[in-house]
């Protein structure tokens, strides 16, 4: 689920399925690259994006670096 949009489907706005975002598809239409993985650092002198696991560094010229959240509902909260 997309975090940002939490709040309001805990406020009964927005339900489970509207809350769920195809990344990879949204990605496409932009005509952007989405890399799912975890980053090392960013070397932002040589524009450089590190990342764990031994991949390669991936070279940007503008970068959105989006850290998300996993909501943990405790047991009796939102059907959890």
């Amino acid at each position: 689920p997309y975090s940002g949009m939490f709040p309001g489907h805990v406020a009964g706005l927005y339900t489970r399925e509207e809350c769920h975002i195809d990344l990879g598809r949204l990605a496409g239409w932009a005509k952007i690259r989405m890399i799912h993985a975890e980053a090392a650092g960013i070397d932002s002198e040589n524009k450089m994006l590190l990342l764990k696991g031994g991949r390669p560094p991936v070279p940007f010229d503008v970068l959105s670096v989006n850290i998300g959240s996993s909501p943990v509902l405790l047991d009796g909260v939102g059907g959890g």
